[in-house]
């Protein structure tokens, strides 16, 4: 029953290379430590007995922790107290028979109500072979040498035996701690061993993942040992990754693969360089679960054409036909600044909401929104205006909606030209033919560009509009629509997360093209016209560059991990836990390096702007505020961390200045200095 509930997974194909794909040494890269200084190969052949651990050795789940095959379990069998119910079970058994080395399932389901019969079949169904240590058991066989395998594990010896035969796994010997009543942690294995077959302990060599079992323990004893690394990664860590494993690691089995799957990405690639590893293991897991979610999608409503809405759409749209997902999918130049150009003449709310919304900009910011020949109507704001002043508050934004709605005559004959180039270009597309099989795929937010095009074609009206998340304010709430991983504000939480800086979020799901400004019509049909202003444009691009083919090498990983249709599922608590780490990191160079090239909302350019700018404090004033228990304030930065003022104080001084910031600092984290007095004089607080 458990193992149709299954989707089958296949085995991880990983060998460990540096970065430039060369070994660093004479042994395999995936060793850790070992108690002699001659290779493996040369040990190989000095030693007569060869013995391997199994669980995580010769073979591996794809989660972070082995207990999470308990998780999936409790899916499985539609109750959620299992896992826990397994493990207290355990636990237990473990008190029970604690005179013994090792306990055995039989014993373990004594405490269970269930079926112990079920557990083979996941444990069969999730272990896979290690593709690396095989292979040095392999060549051991062919060296003519005893090759064993010793486990201190509670399946039975049977089960353990048929699951290693299964993954083409042959020993000559096999020796499990619940049924031949020995351990590894004590090394009576290994005794049993060294007696069953007449060596010398020195000539003895042994291959496990435990460092203690596996390693100290046989070292010992006098014999030759090597602690094989579960997936290490190499090169210089990354307290991004690291921390983002940690926190998948308690979401559940299904964060635990993903969260396995990124332990082994970072395995093979290791971490040299920032931009490309962000698309790994970062924006590579989001657009993944994107694409997911849009197949999902595409099934349940019968779709069969998917637009992907430029710059937005580059990254799932090249993910989605990567996977080989139903439908036709297309990337379309839908920018912000063609629609607006098509329904400047009409002016619907959701245009005029589109010009005149934004972070604080010059008045000559907001009129580039326009894209292109807005000359007379920059020279007409700017006499309107008075100057070209920054629009910051609601009466601004007034004053900015009023002046687009008494001068959009200016832009008329345009805005004709630019609706007829984009019925033309939407045409040649196809999505006017079975509109009700359409499907346009962008990040969303407002639902801008479901609004105008529902405004300016009636086919649009028809179609189906997927995003990634949506927000209660949306401009057409009548159209077909969902979103992925927030929609109208829930669940809250993710949507606060996503929006403590939009500007992060945006520039992951971004292309390495410039803005598209308007459509041209020539000869062989209807093409963008790209911007060519923006002195950041070609870092921007580089950047963008880097973190696609991290993307792409994300995909074509997971990919991997199950066959057919049904992949490995990134949820929405996995996405919600990498944005988090990436958004809260406590790094504060990655902060910066992540902030640095700023993807502006809107059409406007990106550009460079640092994040979190370098503000000038006042220093007595905070720590006063401090000593009084409270937290900092700052105007002075339209988009910053408000968790990482206090940090980026902290780091600005240093010496007498700096001592008396980390006290008061301290003392904020107490209550304040002046709460700390009047407790210690027994007044109220």
């Amino acid at each position: 029953m458990l193992a149709e509930k299954h989707n089958q997974s296949c085995a991880l194909n990983i060998a460990r290379v540096t970065s430039d794909g060369r070994s660093e040494s004479q042994d395999p890269l995936f060793v850790l430590e070992k108690n002699f200084y001659s290779s493996i190969n040369e040990m190989l052949d000095s030693c007569e007995l060869i013995s391997f651990d199994v669980f995580d050795t010769l073979l591996r789940r794809p989660f972070l922790e082995p207990p999470h095959l308990f998780d999936k379990m409790a899916a499985l069998l539609g109750n959620e107290e299992f896992a826990a119910a397994r493990r207290f079970a355990e636990a237990k058994a473990r008190r029970k028979y604690r005179e013994a080395l090792d306990v055995n399932l039989e014993q373990i389901y004594e405490f269970l109500d269930y079926n112990p019969a079920d557990e083979i079949v996941i444990e069969r169904l999730h272990l896979v072979p290690r593709k690396d240590v095989c292979g040095l058991l392999k060549t051991a066989r062919e060296k003519g040498k005893k090759v064993i395998a010793i486990s201190d594990m509670y399946l039975p010896k049977s089960v353990v035996s048929e699951i290693l035969a299964a993954n083409d796994i042959f020993v000559d010997d096999l020796i499990v701690s619940s049924t031949d009543g020995v351990a590894k942690y004590d090394g009576s294995a290994f005794r049993l061993a060294a007696r069953r077959y007449d060596i010398r302990l020195r000539r003895f060599l042994h291959f496990g993942d435990n460092k203690t079992s596996d390693y100290e323990v046989p070292a010992s004893l006098g014999m030759r040992a090597v602690l094989v690394g579960n997936w290490v990664p190499g090169g210089p860590t990354c307290k991004l990754t690291d921390t983002l494993i940690t926190k998948l690691a308690d979401l559940g089995h299904r964060a635990s693969s993903v969260g396995a799957a990124l332990r082994d990405l970072r395995f093979i690639f290791g971490h040299y360089d920032f931009w490309r590893d962000l698309g790994r293991y970062h924006v590579g897991p989001i657009v993944y679960s994107f694409a997911n979610w849009i197949a999902e999608q595409v099934r349940a409503r019968s779709i069969e054409h998917i637009i992907f809405v430029a710059r937005d759409g580059w990254l799932p749209f090249n993910v989605y036909r990567y996977l080989g997902y139903p439908g036709k999918a297309s990337y379309a130049y839908l920018s912000r600044a063609v629609l607006v150009q098509a329904s400047f003449e009409t002016m619907p709310e959701a245009t005029l909401n589109q010009l005149v919304s934004g972070v604080a900009a010059p008045v000559s910011d907001y009129v580039n929104r326009i894209g292109l020949q807005a000359e007379e109507l920059m020279a007409a704001a700017l006499e309107a205006f008075k100057g070209d002043p920054i629009i910051d508050d609601t009466n601004d934004r007034g004053r900015l909606s009023l002046f687009f709605q008494e001068n959009r005559s200016l832009l008329s004959q345009q805005s004709k030209i630019a609706q007829e180039n984009l019925r033309a270009y939407l045409n040649e597309l196809g999505v006017f033919e079975r509109p009700d099989r359409v499907a346009l795929v962008e990040i969303g937010w407002g639902g801008t560009i479901a609004a105008i095009l529902s405004h300016l074609f009636a086919e649009a009206k028809e179609w189906h509009y997927l995003f990634w998340g949506t927000q209660e304010r949306f401009q057409a709430p009548e159209l077909k629509h969902s979103a992925q991983f927030f929609e109208f504000g829930e669940p809250r939480h993710y949507m606060d997360v996503a929006f403590e800086c939009i500007e992060i979020v945006e520039f992951f799901l971004s292309s390495p093209e410039p803005s598209v400004i308007g459509l041209k019509s020539a000869p062989d049909g209807i093409h963008p016209i790209f911007s060519c202003q923006g002195d950041g444009w070609p870092e921007r691009s580089s950047i963008a560059r880097n973190i696609e083919r991290g993307v792409m090498e994300c995909a074509k990983y997971f990919s991997s991990f199950t066959a057919g249709e049904d992949r490995l599922r990134v949820d929405c608590s996995v996405v919600y836990a990498i944005l988090e780490n990436v958004l809260r990191t406590d790094d504060l160079n990655v902060v910066k390096r992540l902030g640095s090239i700023r993807h502006q909302v809107g059409m406007g350019e990106s550009k460079p702007e640092i994040l979190l700018p370098v503000m000038n404090y006042r220093y007595w004033s905070t720590i006063w505020r401090w000593l009084r228990g409270r937290n900092m304030k700052s105007r002075g930065a339209t988009i910053y961390w408000r968790y990482q003022q206090e940090r980026h104080f902290l780091a600005s001084y240093r010496g007498i200045k700096g001592g008396m910031a980390r006290l008061a600092y301290n003392l904020k984290q107490r209550g304040g200095l002046l709460r700390l007095l009047r407790s210690a004089v027994g007044r109220p607080r």
